[in-house]
C-alpha cells in the first residue's frame, strides 16, 4: 500500500498514510502594473534584517557580512513583531539605515488555507507597516514575495507584468503584502523567488533526503513547474540588485525549468542515495492548498540588470553535500567509498 506524507511545498509518496482532502480554492483575479525598476540611492554601509534566522534571512545575513555590510538583524517576532505597527516605527525609527530588508513571512502554503488571519497579519499587515515606516524614515524597503501571486495556467514564465491571480491563501496574502507596500509610495524593492531551497531550515531538498534515507522508493510530482532556487544565490542576487539601485518589482531564481520530480531525482543521484524516484500526478496527492501547476518566472529582468544567474543544477551540489554529512554525523550513516553510496553504520 502506498500513501501520502507531507512533504514542504510538494507531497512525495513513501510509506506513510495521510488523509483525503478535498483542495479549496482562493482566486484574485484582478491584474496590476508592475512598475519598472530604477536606479536609486547611494552605496551600501548599514542595513537592517528581519527574519534573519530564517532559512533566507541566515544567507543574507552570511552574504552581508562577506560584502563588508553593517548589519542590524532581527532573528525572531520576539525581537521585532511587524505586525505591530507601533513596535515597528520605534524599533526601525531608533537607528539610521541604508535600507530595510524583510525576510519574514507566513510561508506554510497548506496552514494558510486554516489560519488566513495569521498568514494575512504576517504577509501583508507586517510589509504595509514597514512600507509606511520605511516611507517616514527614508529608507528603502526591500521584501520577498513569491510565484504563488500567479495562477499557474500561463503557456510561458511570468514576467513581472504579467497578471495576478492566486489560487490560494498564501498567494493571496503575498499579492496584498506586494500591493500595500506599492500603495505606500516608499521606495521598495520587490524580490519574487520560487522553491527556495538550502542545507538548513524546511525544504523540499532536505525533506527528499530525509525520506530518501528512510525509503526504498520515491513517487514525486511531475506536472507541475518552476525554477528551484537556492538561497545563497538569492541572497547574492538580492545585494546585487540593491548595490545596482534597482526599484519596483523583480523576478530573482535560478536558471533553469524543473517538474518536482526533476528535482527530487536530481538529489538523490548527486546524493548517491539507494533510492528509486518515480514520477506521479498531481490529482494522486492529498493537500489543503491548490498549488500554480506552472508558476514559472521569467527572469529577463533580472538578467538585464546584473547578469544571468547560474542554474539550479549548479547551485544545488553544495547544498546536498552539506545535507549528506550532516545526516551521517545525525544518523551514524556512512559513506562506501568504493560506490559513493550511503549506508547506515553496523
Amino acid at each position: 500500500m502506498t500513501c501520502t506524507t507531507d512533504i514542504p511545498r510538494a507531497p512525495i509518496e513513501v510509506p506513510a498514510c495521510a488523509p483525503d482532502e478535498t483542495p479549496q480554492q482562493h482566486t484574485k483575479p484582478q491584474p496590476h502594473a508592475t512598475p519598472q525598476p530604477k536606479k536609486s540611492g547611494g552605496p551600501l554601509q548599514r542595513i537592517t534584517i528581519i527574519g534573519a534566522r530564517g532559512m533566507l534571512g541566515r544567507d543574507l545575513v552570511r552574504e552581508a557580512a562577506q560584502r563588508g555590510l553593517e548589519v542590524r538583524a532581527f532573528a525572531s517576532r520576539d525581537e521585532l513583531d511587524i505586525t505591530d505597527a507601533a513596535t515597528v516605527e520605534e524599533i526601525l525609527g531608533a537607528e539610521p539605515t541604508d535600507a530595510v530588508i524583510n525576510a519574514a513571512g507566513w510561508t506554510n502554503v497548506d496552514r494558510a488555507e486554516t489560519n488566513k488571519v495569521d498568514a494575512y497579519a504576517v504577509n501583508w499587515g507586517g510589509p504595509a507597516n514597514l512600507a509606511w515606516c520605511c516611507k517616514r524614515i527614508g529608507a528603502p524597503l526591500v521584501h520577498f514575495s513569491s510565484n504563488h501571486v500567479f495562477d499557474g495556467e500561463a503557456s510561458k514564465p511570468y514576467d513581472e507584468d504579467a497578471p495576478t491571480a492566486p489560487v490560494n491563501v498564501y498567494g493571496s496574502s503575498k499579492l496584498d503584502g506586494e500591493e500595500a507596500i506599492r500603495s505606500s509610495e516608499a521606495e521598495h524593492l520587490i524580490v519574487r523567488s520560487s522553491w527556495l531551497f538550502a542545507p538548513h531550515g524546511k525544504n523540499f531538498v532536505r525533506s527528499i533526503i530525509d525520506e530518501a534515507l528512510r525509503s526504498t522508493e520515491l513517487r514525486v510530482v511531475n506536472d507541475r513547474f518552476g525554477r528551484p532556487t537556492s538561497t545563497a544565490d538569492l541572497a547574492r542576487l538580492t545585494y546585487d540588485l540593491m548595490e545596482r539601485g534597482a526599484r519596483g518589482t523583480v523576478h530573482a531564481a535560478n536558471d533553469e525549468i524543473a517538474t518536482w520530480y526533476d528535482l527530487a531525482k536530481c538529489v538523490v543521484a548527486q546524493a548517491a542515495l539507494p533510492c528509486r524516484v518515480q514520477p506521479r500526478a498531481t490529482n494522486a496527492e492529498s493537500s489543503p492548498a491548490q498549488r500554480p501547476r506552472r508558476g514559472i518566472l521569467a527572469i529577463g529582468r533580472l538578467t538585464d540588470l546584473v547578469g544571468r544567474p547560474r542554474s539550479w543544477h549548479e547551485a544545488i551540489g553544495p547544498c546536498i553535500a552539506e545535507l549528506i554529512a550532516a545526516a551521517a554525523e545525525r544518523d551514524a550513516w556512512r559513506i562506501r567509498p568504493e560506490t559513493g553510496e550511503l549506508r547506515r553504520a553496523a
